[in-house]
């Protein structure tokens, strides 16, 4: 149930203003659907058909969708111990179901932002590349929080940051990938 303080906490951050804004998507831990396995989270349901093709998967097959929590740790220790949890946890006769997760955090275009070795890079290292959406910009808001905000006039805090932000003011959205667990 952490997550009710943590998304309160981001929408403070990006806002100024305390508000619960995330009602599409806690139904999902109160229901039992997602559940957070040390680092990160994982979400129990049929491969959507759209994914099926380019993950090598029938539809309707039984898949683990890999959410990344805004508090994550992304060492290698970190994410490993999280996806030994979820073979403990979701193994049936064991076997486990594909794992996969689809987000800005596997994206071609971030990976050439950062240095070997960066949280992000750790946690990219253990997904195969399946497919990648160059026109996805679902990203800005999680790495910037600034809702609004022209890309101008976004924030320069980190490396990744300032290198974002000039893919945003060369008109490159930051994209996002597909990406199949390798474990």
């Amino acid at each position: 149930m952490g997550c009710f303080s943590r998304f309160l906490n981001e929408t403070h951050r990006w806002t100024g203003r305390w508000q619960f804004d995330r009602g599409f998507w806690v139904w999902r831990q109160l229901c039992g659907r997602l559940l957070r396995l040390g680092t990160l989270e994982f979400e129990a349901l049929p491969l959507p058909a759209e994914l099926a093709g380019p993950l090598g998967a029938a539809a309707g097959a039984p898949a683990l969708s890999v959410h990344i929590p805004g508090d994550a740790m992304c060492t290698p220790e970190a994410l490993h111990a999280s996806y030994a949890r979820r073979a403990d946890f979701f193994a049936c006769g064991g076997v486990l179901p594909l794992t996969y997760c689809r987000t800005w955090l596997l994206s071609p275009r971030v990976k050439e932002l950062l240095p070997p070795g960066s949280g992000i890079r750790n946690f990219m290292e253990d997904y195969t590349l399946a497919d990648w959406n160059p026109d996805d910009n679902s990203g800005r808001l999680w790495l910037f929080g600034a809702p609004g905000i022209p890309d101008a006039a976004l924030p320069e805090r980190t490396s990744l940051q300032r290198g974002a932000k000039e893919l945003l003011l060369q008109g490159k959205p930051l994209g996002s990938g597909l990406g199949l667990l390798k474990l």
